[in-house]
């Protein structure tokens, strides 16, 4: 684990997802982003086991309580794609777990992605543009290796002396709602 800069933690995302090395690109998400995602992963998959007329709004994340009993509730629901099991195995893990399974998934079979790297440049670091001391903006050219978005840049902060990626949504793109929802019945189990 380098992370001595903005930029060697970025090029050490890319290497990471080049390998598939999903417990490594985890341990370099900051922790706090990776906790709001992990909240609006868990909002969308409640919103989708709503039935119609249920709620008048889709979940927030700041609706743990609720959540988690929507969640609970369909808890032994199979899920029918990448050997998950149920759907409580799946919301039974931490928010580090739940994204190494988010990236298996969507990098994996189920999900193939496109050839978003056919004619575009390898992958290169451009610049490191500083905001402050704890906070930059990594830009690059090319493909980091993961979701299916290509954000122009990575903001990344320091914590503890080192550097960690700041979850985009282009990284986890498809939620893993959306890939649930379209391929598993959950509500009617």
């Amino acid at each position: 684990m380098t992370q001595q800069t903005p930029g060697a933690t970025v090029r050490e995302l890319h290497d990471a997802a080049r390998k598939q090395d999903w417990a490594r690109a985890v341990a370099l998400a900051d922790s706090e982003s990776l906790r709001s995602w992990y909240l609006q992963e868990r909002a969308a998959l409640a919103t989708l086991l709503l039935r119609p007329g249920e709620r008048d709004r889709p979940f927030e994340p700041s609706d743990t309580a609720e959540i988690t009993n929507l969640l609970n509730r369909y808890a032994t629901a199979p899920i029918q794609q990448s050997n998950i099991g149920t759907l409580g195995a799946l919301t039974s893990l931490g928010a580090a777990d739940l994204l190494r399974r988010h990236f298996e998934v969507i990098e994996g079979p189920l999900v193939r992605p496109e050839p978003v790297n056919e004619g575009l440049e390898a992958f290169r670091i451009v610049k490191e543009v500083p905001e402050n001391s704890d906070k930059a903006y990594v830009w690059y050219d090319g493909y980091i290796g993961m979701g299916r978005g290509m954000p122009e840049n990575i903001e990344v902060r320091r914590r503890d002396a080192k550097w960690f990626y700041i979850l985009a949504p282009e990284f986890t793109t498809p939620d893993l709602a959306l890939i649930i929802g379209t391929s598993t019945p959950l509500r009617d189990t």
